[in-house]
């Protein structure tokens, strides 16, 4: 926020404080002398204009005046000025009412009226003290405000680019480990088996071009995780046989209408394949299904858990977790019993 909207929230405040100020501090006339009402509605006009006269005082020319002085000198002139400005006005405006009532075009009959001569009395430093008190109390509680609300806002902004920064840097951690495995899969390929490789080649180019090409995305089309789900799985296949067994059944729907965070599903078949034995008898299974009344996409497998692990990733089911907190607000769901492990997340809408 600006200095401009801050202007324009106190002339606001000014235009409807300015008549409510100005009636209790005329209530004393009315208590000592009995005027007509057209006297007193002129009265309370002129009272209404000397305090947005004070207002706008407090609110242009004490800063722009008082521009040059640091910020510890501003605190003290600030104040000082602002109450001399208003006993001043005040008091000109004393002097110039009891001038007027006193000439025989007055229409108020009076009885001991203060004469000019004699010293200013205290009503009007009180006067002018208490109602320039609370237009400085009003602006110091704007201005807090505007403070505060700028704080917030640049704390948000400030948030939004630490929760970027830090899912780029998890993004970034996702894949070391298996492009190894990968290039050595292909490595052995080329040599016994070069029909495959090429099958395998292009599969890996494809999970890489959206690896790359996805390094600004945070969501993705529940299509096009799928595709690079299916190319990773299919890459597995190809190195663990028959051993490793998956479908995937979303429906059509489903699938070209949702979002999901970049790589999450992927990691949920990574983890899986990470954390599970293979067996030629006993496969590992891992079955990608769509929850329709909890609108989630789940991963789930048969629990074969292996005697020695591989080497981690460093991402896991924490990093997504924090992932997805990051990007939906949303939070995984992880079930088990001891024979099936379930992963699900939910479908975003975009």
């Amino acid at each position: 926020m600006s200095l401009d909207s801050t202007s324009k929230k106190l002339l606001y405040k000014a235009l409807y404080t300015s008549p409510l100020m100005a009636v209790p501090s005329i209530s004393p006339i009315l208590v000592r002398f009995e005027i007509p009402l057209d006297i007193f509605l002129f009265a309370f006009v002129t009272q209404s204009f000397l305090v947005f006269l004070i207002w706008a005082i407090n609110i242009w020319i004490i800063p722009r005046s008082l521009a040059r002085l640091n910020e510890r000198q501003l605190v003290l002139w600030r104040y000082v000025v602002s109450y001399a400005c208003a006993l001043f006005i005040f008091i000109i405006v004393r002097e110039v009412m009891i001038s007027w009532i006193e000439s025989d075009s007055s229409p108020i009959e009076v009885v001991n009226l203060p004469s000019k001569d004699r010293p200013i009395p205290y009503y009007m430093i009180v006067l002018s003290f208490s109602i320039n008190s609370v237009i400085l109390i009003i602006m110091d509680l704007v201005t807090i405000q505007e403070k505060k609300a700028i704080a917030d806002l640049e704390n948000s902004q400030l948030k939004l680019k630490n929760a970027e920064i830090i899912n780029m840097e998890l993004k970034q951690q996702l894949h070391p480990h298996f492009l190894f495995n990968a290039l050595n899969m292909l490595k052995n390929l080329i040599r016994k088996e070069p029909n495959l490789a090429e099958d395998y080649l292009i599969r890996l180019s494809n999970f890489l071009r959206v690896s790359i090409s996805a390094s600004k995305s945070n969501t993705v089309l529940l299509q096009d995780e799928l595709n690079l789900c299916i190319d990773y799985m299919e890459m597995q296949k190809t190195r663990f046989g028959n051993t490793l067994d998956y479908a995937i059944h979303i429906p059509e729907e489903v699938v070209s209408a949702g979002f999901v965070p970049i790589f999450s599903i992927q990691l949920l078949l990574e983890n899986v394949i990470k954390h599970n034995a293979m067996y030629k008898d006993a496969p590992l299974q891992i079955q990608v299904v769509y929850d329709q009344k909890e609108h989630r996409v789940q991963v789930t497998n048969n629990i074969q858990k292996r005697e020695t692990m591989e080497d981690s990733t460093g991402m896991g089911l924490d990093n997504l977790a924090e992932r997805y907190q990051l990007i939906s607000g949303d939070s995984i769901k992880i079930e088990s019993d001891e024979k099936v492990f379930s992963v699900s997340i939910k479908v975003l809408s975009k």
